[in-house]
């Protein structure tokens, strides 16, 4: 009979993990049911043993402690408000382009508004520390449209705040008195650190390096953040574990040049780490790491045997006790899983192969980290990257050599100046050497595909096969089944989450209006499994496509598109598309020919594999059943005229089920079009020009009588949908779905029957 053990403190954080879990999502009753039970169960067989009764008790600690840390958030609480606030800047700003961020901890106002997240559309002179008075409009976060999307309320949620308080004018934030003590220390330590790096390397290699040492991601240019994502080494770019393991190597190193005692040794490398973790900020990665790293230290210099598994339990319960929010942040997770694959996985494997040679290891370290991430990489980034083993055996290493040289060159700084270019640019020449492999490693066959977002059971199934396999490992005799059958369930997560997503609603065809905010953007999945991208969304004002149309696509698994058609060159229906053709294979874009010759479309023209020109009687029929046929325009159009009245309108038939997708189209098209009898009854309408009242003609909802108006709208959206228009659809007893409420409305249809899908509630 085989008998595992569980280290302590990794017992202790996984249970008291687990009621904190119960708690969050409102399952208290759990964690006292399941206490209660042992407790009975200990009264009548006293025999039981008792660490099963500690488990209980910690598992219902866990819960009661996340209740007492929640701060309840009342339902009357005022969601948009003008006020002054007056607190204490709790984090390093962040600067980006035109606009800086920061966290205010506000004074004398109620407990779900002393934390609050602040954007500022302007660059302030400020600092961690300083007191300020802030004028703003204080607003809810705004909730997901889509599946995908940024859960911004639930991200701000888990640091505790509840507000956005927004700042537009310079003069309505005003520091009444500076950072002092230590904040005063560290600001600018962070701040000569930056300038230093800055002075010493390119813009590009700068800012990849002050991501590396300093934490400041924001310094990253979005694209050059896409490919390291891409070539699954972001995690290289922001301080994490690794960084703090390479800086214990240079501590631990500079100090073996001093005659110091042990105990000294422990204090200056636990003070140097303290301090480090303090100037960027404490991210939990790196929390986790300084008391890992503290702990490895006093058993190392002490001579005591150092427990890996313990180690990483005890850290996580620690920093479970001062956050138990942080239990469920995307850094938390992958850290831990990370750590974990090289303290658990990593032996496992290493005593399997047998090999003590420098180059297995040099395999097996990075490998072991990236399978024990793989399936929260797909959870959290719909990516899989089987090339990320490859390129992590290529970079830790140069990194680490980056690292410490950077590290040496920061530190030179303070002391000998002149010394810091001797460091720094063999750091700048390693990170570039870096970004050059993520670049090559990328453009790869097969580098990294967008993957469906997998469910969670899946995910379980998956941590469970790789545990099955380590347990078979640990006991030679008799484990074959068992290595078996944790290969059957990885391998079955990797095929689950590699499914094309032509695989799933196989025979119906599916419409979402996709929520882009102001605008349009149609994905239309045919019976047989081709994805049509009508129109994708776009704002001179925001980032819209990058925050709302490719996170649904990733999300979906979106590899490759069948065909991308633009109803007309407004940005709010074209910019998305461009994006598109840059980020996916796409295999036919079709555009307007009315609109040949305008200059919006020149990138589509030169990035299109094959382009196709769609005027009225043009029909799109992909399969048997399906087609898409264009009832409008035909015609020259002049530069005089506006565009809205040249929209393609397309009309999607399947079987029985009717929908008319009529663009921008205001009076004066659909005038045309109904004098000219060019219109056909429909099942559903996407309401012309987003509900604007030049758009309305009753005459025309007779015409196409739809059981179902789906309005593409967003908030504060130049007075769309118009009070008229929703009068008249009314009116007509017609049922209007509206993405601005509803967020993503998907319509599923197998030809006679429709089901309707909204992503809000």
């Amino acid at each position: 009979m085989y008998k595992i053990v569980v280290p302590l403190w990794i017992e202790f954080f996984l249970t008291f993990a687990f009621g904190i879990t119960l708690a969050y999502y409102g399952l208290d009753f759990l964690a006292f049911a399941f206490t209660s039970l042992l407790l009975l169960l200990f009264l009548i067989f006293p025999h039981l043993p008792k660490h099963l009764f500690i488990a209980g008790l910690i598992l219902l600690a866990g819960t009661l402690y996340l209740n007492l840390f929640a701060i309840p958030f009342p339902l009357s609480a005022p969601a948009v408000q003008n006020v002054e606030v007056r607190g204490k800047v709790i984090s390093y700003p962040r600067f980006y382009e035109e606009k800086c961020s920061f966290i205010l901890k506000a004074e004398d106002v109620p407990d779900y508004q002393q934390r609050m997240q602040v954007f500022a559309y302007f660059l302030p002179d400020i600092k961690k520390g300083d007191e300020v008075i802030v004028k703003g409009r204080i607003s809810l976060p705004s909730k997901p449209g889509n599946p995908g999307e940024f859960d911004y309320p639930s991200f701000l949620k888990k640091e505790r705040i509840y507000y956005i308080l927004t700042v537009k004018k310079e003069s309505d934030l005003k520091v009444t008195d500076k950072a002092k003590g230590i904040n005063f220390f560290l600001n600018n330590w962070r701040e000569k650190a930056g300038k230093t790096v800055k002075e010493n390397l390119p813009k590009k290699e700068a800012a990849v390096l002050s991501g590396m040492l300093l934490g400041k991601k924001e310094e990253i240019s979005p694209e050059s953040y896409k490919e390291f994502r891409r070539a699954g080494i972001a995690h290289l770019f922001a301080v994490s574990g690794l960084h703090v393991g390479f800086l214990v190597i240079l501590i631990t190193w500079i100090l073996s040049f001093f005659s110091f005692s042990s105990r000294e040794k422990i204090v200056i490398s636990s003070a140097v780490l303290i301090i480090y973790g303090s100037i960027i900020g404490w991210p939990v990665s790196v929390m986790r790491a300084i008391i890992m790293a503290v702990l490895g230290m006093a058993a190392f210099y002490l001579k005591r045997e150092n427990g890996l598994l313990n180690s990483l339990g005890l850290s996580g319960f620690i920093i479970l006790l001062i956050d138990p929010y942080t239990l469920f942040k995307m850094g938390f997770q992958l850290s831990f899983a990370a750590t974990w694959g090289l303290v658990y996985l990593y032996p496992c494997l290493k005593k399997k192969i047998r090999c003590n040679s420098w180059l297995s290891d040099l395999i097996l370290v990075p490998f072991s980290a990236q399978l024990a991430v793989l399936p929260l990489i797909a959870y959290y980034f719909y990516l899989f990257n089987p090339v990320s083993i490859v390129t992590n055996i290529l970079v830790s290493y140069l990194a680490g050599g980056a690292i410490i040289s950077g590290f040496l060159g920061l530190f030179s700084s303070f002391m000998f100046p002149f010394l810091s270019p001797l460091f720094l640019y063999p750091a700048g020449f390693l990170t570039e050497i870096i970004v050059l492999i993520s670049k090559m490693v990328i453009k790869l066959p097969g580098a990294y595909i967008w993957v469906k977002m997998p469910s969670i059971w899946l995910v379980m199934i998956y941590y469970a096969g790789i545990l099955i396999i380590c347990f078979s490992l640990n006991f030679a005799d008799r484990s074959r089944k068992y290595f078996l059958l944790g290969i059957l369930m990885v391998c079955s997560f990797i095929i689950v989450l590699c499914l094309p997503p032509s695989v799933y609603n196989r025979g119906l065809v599916e419409v979402v209006f996709i929520d882009v905010g102001h605008g349009d953007s149609i994905l239309i999945k045919t019976p047989q499994g081709k994805f049509i991208l009508i129109d994708g969304g776009g704002s001179r004002f925001s980032s819209v496509v990058e925050r709302k149309l490719m996170p649904y696509i990733s999300c979906r698994g979106i590899n490759h598109i069948f065909m991308v058609i633009n109803s007309h060159p407004d940005i709010d229906h074209l910019q998305g598309l461009e994006l598109v053709l840059k980020e996916r294979k796409v295999q036919y874009v079709a555009l307007p020919e009315v609109f040949k010759d305008c200059p919006e479309y020149s990138f589509m023209k030169k990035s299109a594999r094959n382009l196709v020109w769609l005027k009225k009687g043009d029909v799109i029929e992909s399969e048997n059943d399906f087609r898409l046929e264009v009832l409008y325009p035909e015609g020259d159009f002049s530069p005089e005229e506006k565009y809205n009245n040249f929209s393609l309108v397309i009309y999607l038939k399947y079987k029985n089920f009717s929908l008319l997708l009529p663009g921008d189209i205001e009076r004066e098209g659909i005038e045309f079009m109904l004098n000219e009898n060019l219109l056909k009854k429909a099942v559903v309408v996407k309401v012309p020009h987003h509900g604007s009242r030049g758009s309305l003609i009753p005459e025309f909802y007779k015409t196409i009588s739809p059981e179902i108006a789906v309005l593409s709208v967003g908030k504060n959206n130049f007075g769309h949908p118009h009070p008229e228009v929703i009068k008249e659809l009314t009116k007509e007893n017609i049922e209007i779905l509206r993405t601005d409420k509803k967020g993503a409305i998907t319509l599923f249809s197998n030809g006679s029957e429709l089901r309707i899908s909204t992503f809000k509630l």
